[in-house]
């Protein structure tokens, strides 16, 4: 009997950690999985090899209702591996307790990246207004840089994480020392890179382009950094060899 692996996102596909699904569904159909996605909101997808379940043409929107018909499904279709990019410790703690499945937590970004976002996102709201702006560069930045109080509130939602999965995978062994230090073993972290794929055929009879893809988000992505970049490119690389 083939083996079932259950994923789970918010929405599918949507970005970086859904295209990473899509590749780890096809390299591990090829291996004999059965694998399912199972979303809240499903878009148009090309993978033949995932039988996509839409949770909203179920059920009533809820959070309870999602958890519940997450685990209904996971024990009528008898999924042996459950896995999320959703850090919901409630509902992984029902998901552990209800299920006998194996959970694994899947973090597609850099530890405490909530934290971070959670600061930027502040940053963003101060430039609406003087007293907020006032209030970011005081009261913001002391809680987020001298009293930590925003890490240490997601390094507890990470321990309770840690405690109902059988796994958690990172990107790179920096992440896995950086999170060993809030838990009290890293026996269950994996280190799993994102896949490349080698072109064959590339073209290099092309122009010289620089490319930014990605959504236009301020506290996810940062693309006014790519700005600040380009501004010291063009001084020191193309001004210069127009003045050679």
């Amino acid at each position: 009997m083939n083996k079932k692996v259950a994923f789970y996102h918010n929405a599918f596909p949507y970005g970086g950690g859904e295209r990473i699904t899509i590749d780890i569904a096809n390299y591990i159909y090829d291996k004999g999985y059965e694998v399912y996605v199972i979303t809240s909101n499903l878009n148009p997808h090309t993978s033949n090899h995932i039988k996509a379940v839409e949770v909203t043409k179920q059920i009533p929107h809820t959070e309870q209702n999602t958890t519940n018909f997450i685990i209904q499904f996971i024990k009528e279709n008898h999924i042996d591996i459950f896995i999320t990019l959703e850090l919901n410790t409630q509902f992984l703690y029902e998901v552990k307790k209800r299920t006998q499945c194996k959970i694994i937590y899947a973090l597609h970004n850099v530890p405490l990246w909530e934290a971070i976002d959670r600061y930027y996102k502040r940053k963003e709201k101060s430039r609406h207004s003087i007293w907020k702006s006032l209030k970011w560069y005081t009261l913001t930045n002391l809680d987020y840089h001298l009293f930590k109080k925003c890490d240490k509130k997601y390094i507890a939602i990470y321990k309770q994480m840690y405690q109902n999965v059988d796994a958690l995978t990172v990107l790179c062994d920096a992440y896995k020392k950086q999170l060993a230090t809030y838990f009290e073993d890293d026996k269950r972290i994996h280190v799993i890179t994102n896949p490349e794929y080698p072109r064959l055929n590339p073209n290099l009879d092309k122009k010289k382009q620089i490319i930014y893809s990605g959504r236009l988000l301020y506290s996810h992505k940062r693309v006014d950094r790519l700005l600040t970049i380009w501004k010291k490119y063009t001084k020191k690389f193309l001004i210069g060899n127009l003045l050679l």
